[in-house]
């Protein structure tokens, strides 16, 4: 964005949690590395496993919702209907 001539924040504002990419990239080797701090461990395989196991259990929930142009077009049809009483 910055090469564009846009900003998101201000530059060297102490204050803000954003950084300009320039500033990124000139300190990439600090902060770009492996860590010995612990944190939280993501098990991909897990999550997909999961991910797949309530997909195939709530599948047929999530098709019976209607889509986002479906509702449009209900809610329309029903103040047009209101609309001719």
């Amino acid at each position: 964005m910055e090469a564009s001539g846009y900003t998101v924040a201000l530059k060297k504002d102490f204050y803000s949690p954003l950084t300009s990419v320039k500033d990124l990239k000139a300190t990439e080797h600090r902060w770009n590395k492996p860590s010995l701090l612990e944190g939280i461990d993501f098990d991909l395989n897990k999550m997909e496993n999961l991910l797949s196991n309530l997909v195939k259990t709530y599948k047929h929930e999530f098709s019976d919702i209607l889509s986002f142009c479906e509702l449009v077009k209900k809610d329309t049809d029903q103040v047009l209907l209101q609309s001719t009483d």
